[in-house]
């Protein structure tokens, strides 16, 4: 670590005369202050009460504090704050030996040549007198008057030093620690308090910017518009958790241009993007920043250029992923497949790995997170990004790396089989590694030009197909969109072949485009998936899960289209496509039979349409038991068992199964999920039927949850106006007709927004039938 500068302070004896057999107390003035010093006015008060002297004659036990935190943070500033006696730098031996030479010679032990000449002797004569620090005489037969003394030890990052040769055991005094090391809290030397000094959030480095920008004491402060770059800054540099360094380097460019309000417009403009803030790390600092830090740059001050190789390699590999929270799982758990973790020699053990993880923490480039997962500060991780700019080698080793990390991690849905895709047992893992696969997609943005003939951008974009596919189950289709788009956009962009993956992407957005009640465009995605499965199929004669998945979605696209003897043409060929793949077993027919039961119900054939789901409820009990929380599907069946034995005219049964349904719905897929609003609605239409004010609350209650999820997903406005409609009927039947006329309004201007929507409406309240026929599949 780049130690902080001490060449403002310099000694001088204490006022008073005092007896020459005795030793004289020597202090440290600040003659140079730091006019820029940053107060940070909680932790000093913390200080104070820690280190404060004893109030009698002499000062009882040793008293110790330590001020830990990442570099650049201010822990010397604050230390320097204290009205010191002794500053003793830590960096390294060499300083630790001066320092004592220093120490003997202003206290009057040696001269400068004589404790250059015996180091070891100057120093225990320091620390004899810091034993017993005698400043006089008192009466004949009273007490020898002590000083009360305190020891700046700034910058012990090496927690090998011997304590005992700093200062001595029963020592009286104060002992003010400054270390990047939350460990050297922990010494069986002293009972040290430690206080972490935390980083300046984005509203106190606003502050910081405005305080250190200046020019001079006499420039006036900044107006709002520079504030608001200012906090502009602030956030891109660091978020909440800026540094005084760095924001010197900042303040630093403000204060040295003649035009402080268009230099900081043009920070704003020119260094907030990566390409910028490499610049900004890579930029050397003179003069007072350098003088008062001890740091030529950025990337110096978080000791970068001190990092070993294969250390560098693994902040690079982190550096790519969420940076805020990196399970250590990825690095030295089980793969979730159980397959060979990959061979990271960086990582090859996990002994490796937990080495490797000291190291960087002993240079605070790494610290713990609440969870216990690890986290690098975000100007570290910008600034490696920005290193890494210079060396393809090094981008594409990192982001090898990473890549293979995820892939062994991620649960995969898609090719493992026909209808083995929907467990909701895989999500919990899913949750912990999908924020990196995200973090890794825009590493990938940044760095596409270098990557675009690299083989791993093959595995990259299917592990986002599968990121995209788990937001559909989870009901995010404006998400799993958003990640398919910059997937098929990487394959425009590489000259690695991806036409495998472009069919899958394909059938992965024909199902998003199902699950947005769009049926139009689905049924041209679906058309497109099963052309290119069936081209495949063509060329190989070998029946795959995939072509029967495709025959499936087209079958469903068609059914929602009102196509329905075409959908039932796809739909049996699925079936039979998945009766002939080695290890059928019939419950992998659920789907098919489900879509063939909704295609009948849409059609009116309501005893087929029962015949073909109790099939496949039959075939799930089998396999699975009665009531399976297995994903979804059996809470997909439900439903769709409602709406039939609605149409047979069975309330009590559809009431059933349609509870059944919100319930199993719940516990699998969750309250946000959009077939869950589908059963809420169902559910309180028949609470409506009851004609009761408490019915009628409950349903309002199931109505206004419902509306909230279809609200967050564009595709679904039909089904939320519809919900609105029907609490309009709500408030209409409770004598409410403001309210009732309000909503159903609303609803029928939402009503015309729905694709499959065919005139305009000719009454302000129209029967609930137009908004069913505007609505697709089984949610009708």
């Amino acid at each position: 670590m780049g130690s902080d500068s001490f060449s403002s302070f310099s000694s001088e004896s204490s006022i008073g005369s005092l007896s020459t057999t005795r030793t004289p107390l020597f202090w440290l003035n600040d003659r140079e202050p730091n006019k820029r010093f940053f107060q940070r006015t909680d932790i000093m008060r913390q200080v104070d009460a820690f280190l404060s002297p004893d109030d009698g004659p002499a000062p009882i036990g040793l008293k110790s504090c330590v001020l830990y935190g990442s570099h650049g943070i201010g822990k010397t500033e604050l230390a320097i704050g204290y009205d010191a006696v002794f500053l003793l730098s830590a960096v390294g031996p060499e300083s630790m030996v001066k320092g004592y030479c220093d120490m003997a010679e202003v206290l009057g032990f040696s001269t400068a040549e004589a404790a250059a000449h015996s180091p070891s002797s100057s120093q225990k004569k320091v620390l004899s007198w810091l034993r017993r620090p005698v400043i006089a005489s008192g009466p004949p037969a009273g007490p020898e008057k002590l000083a009360k003394w305190l020891i700046i030890l700034d910058n012990l990052d090496d927690l090998s030093h011997d304590m005992v040769s700093i200062v001595p055991r029963g020592s009286s005094g104060s002992l003010l620690i400054t270390s990047v090391h939350p460990l050297s809290t922990f010494n069986e030397f002293f009972d040290s308090t430690g206080l972490e000094v935390p980083f300046l959030s984005s509203a106190e480095a606003t502050k910081f910017i405005r305080f250190a920008g200046r020019r001079s004491s006499r420039d006036p402060e900044f107006d709002e518009s520079e504030t608001e770059h200012a906090l502009e800054v602030a956030k891109r540099i660091g978020g909440e958790e800026n540094t005084p360094f760095i924001l010197g380097i900042v303040a630093g460019i403000l204060s040295s241009s003649s035009q402080r309000k268009e230099d900081l417009e043009d920070f704003v403009q020119n260094f907030l993007d990566t390409g910028g803030l490499g610049r900004l790390f890579k930029k050397e600092v003179k003069g007072y920043l350098s003088h008062r830090y001890g740091h030529s740059s950025i990337a110096s001050a978080w000791a970068l250029n001190k990092v070993e190789p294969e250390r560098q390699k693994l902040l690079e590999i982190f550096a790519t992923l969420d940076y805020t929270s990196i399970p250590g799982s990825l690095f030295i758990h089980v793969p979730w497949n159980n397959a060979e973790p990959p061979k990271l020699a960086l990582v090859a053990s996990r002994g490796d790995w937990y080495q490797a993880l000291t190291d960087l923490e002993y240079l605070s480039l790494v610290t713990r997170s609440e969870n216990r997962g690890l986290r690098i500060h975000r100007i570290v991780r910008d600034c490696i990004v920005a290193m890494m700019q210079d060396s393809t080698a090094a981008i594409e080793e990192a982001f090898t790396s990473a890549v293979k990390l995820l892939k062994q991690a991620w649960p995969y849905a898609l090719g493992t089989g026909v209808g083995e895709g929907h467990d909701n047992a895989r999500w919990t893992q899913c949750l912990l590694v999908y924020p990196h696969v995200l973090a890794l997609k825009e590493t990938c943005k940044v760095f596409q030009d270098q990557l675009k003939g690299n083989e791993i951008i093959y595995d990259f974009v299917g592990l986002l197909n599968e990121a995209s596919w788990y937001n559909y189950q989870l009901g995010r289709n404006k998400a799993a969109f958003e990640i398919i788009d910059d997937a098929l956009a990487f394959c425009e962009h590489t000259t690695v072949d991806t036409f495998r993956l472009r069919s899958d992407m394909t059938g992965t957005r024909t199902n998003l485009s199902t699950g947005m009640s769009d049926p139009f465009v689905s049924l041209e995605y679906g058309k497109a998936w099963i052309d290119l499965e069936s081209a495949r199929y063509e060329e190989t004669g070998v029946v795959t899960a995939q072509l029967a998945a495709a025959n499936n979605s087209y079958g469903a696209c068609l059914a929602y289209c009102a196509r329905y003897d075409e959908a039932r043409h796809y739909l049996g060929q699925s079936k039979l496509l998945r009766e002939s793949l080695p290890g059928f077993k019939p419950s992998q027919n659920w789907s098919p039979l489900y879509y063939l039961g909704v295609t009948a119900w849409l059609e009116g054939k309501h005893e087929e349409a029962r015949d073909f789901l109790e099939q496949a409820l039959r075939d799930r009990e089998h396999e699975y038991g009665p009531e399976d929380k297995v994903g979804m599907r059996c809470g997909m069946l439900y439903l769709a068992l409602g709406n039939v034995y609605w149409s047979l005219g069975k309330s009590l049964l559809s009431s059933k199964f349609h509870q059944k349904a919100l319930a199993q719905l719940n516990e699998t897929v969750g309250k946000e999920h959009h077939f869950t609003a589908h059963a809420q609605y169902k559910v309180a239409c028949h609470l409506m039927r009851n004609d009761k004010a408490e019915s009628y609350r409950e349903a309002l209650e199931l109505l206004k949850d419902a509306s909230n999820i279809y609200a967050t997903n564009e595709g679904l406005i039909p089904h939320e106006a519809r919900c609105l409609y029907q609490a309009g009927e709500i408030y209409r039947h409770l004598g409410k007709k403001e309210e009732s006329l309000k909503l159903q309004f609303e609803a029928v201007q939402k009503l015309k927004q729905a694709p499959l929507f065919k005139g305009p409406v000719l009454t302000l309240a129209p029967d609930i039938t137009a908004f069913d026929a505007v609505i697709p599949g089984e949610a009708r």
